[in-house]
């Protein structure tokens, strides 16, 4: 999109192709949706770099805007949208809808360094591809991505996700080396970013379902 947003040039339009304002917007939002995972995990480890203090504010701060996105509609859905609501059945559905922000919350955090190494890695091959070998234009999942994609084992999972552990390993050693003190403060992360192939394994099985058994009624002899 880069070429979109900078401004194309075509020989047959003769000159530089213009993309509409709420086109180039949409653009560039994609690029922030795409690069939002490694400027996430770039800032926490700069923060966790910082004196132990710091460490701990920067955390809550980086943290906290990943968290607004799925609070949001938890706040707007506070206040009745209708007159006539049952108290209790608006804290229940209010419940629900906290709950599944605080789940999907969680899951941001525990994928973080996963999202942030495919998106590295998929903005990576298209600048090689696009400004050198001008090869594999219109390939969207590498042959070895297809061949994991139906594994659900956690072996299947740990290789697929392996970029994201590695985020993980590479921090744990860099914290240990340079910043000690600030260890505690970024071990939930490296934790939660090390187990998340088990997690991602855990959430992609299908739910159990009971199905009751019932002997068949018999009729009574003639």
């Amino acid at each position: 999109m880069l070429p979109w947003i900078l401004g194309r040039r075509d020989a047959l339009a003769g000159g530089r192709v213009t993309v509409p304002l709420i086109g180039r917007w949409k653009m560039l939002d994609n690029l922030r949706r795409t690069s939002s995972p490694p400027a996430s995990v770039a800032a926490l480890l700069a923060g966790w770099l910082l004196p132990r203090d710091a460490a701990l504010i920067w955390t809550a701060f980086v943290v906290s805007t990943i968290a607004l996105p799925t609070l949001l509609p938890v706040l707007a859905a506070i206040m009745p949208r209708r007159a006539g609501i049952n108290a209790r059945s608006h804290l229940r559905a209010l419940r629900k809808d906290a709950a599944l922000a605080a789940s999907q919350f969680a899951l941001l955090l525990v994928l973080l360094a996963h999202q942030a190494s495919l998106m590295v890695d998929a903005i990576g091959r298209t600048l090689v591809r696009l400004l050198v070998t001008r090869r594999n234009l219109l390939q969207w999942v590498t042959a070895a991505q297809a061949n994991l994609s139906s594994r659900l084992d956690l072996g299947g999972a740990y290789r697929r996700m392996s970029g994201g552990v590695a985020i993980a390993i590479a921090a744990a050693i860099l914290l240990e080396w340079l910043r000690p003190d600030a260890w505690w403060v970024a071990a939930p992360f490296v934790i939660l970013w090390i187990a998340s192939p088990a997690v991602a394994v855990w959430i992609s099985r299908s739910p159990l379902v009971e199905v009751a058994w019932r002997s068949p009624t018999r009729t009574p002899a003639p």
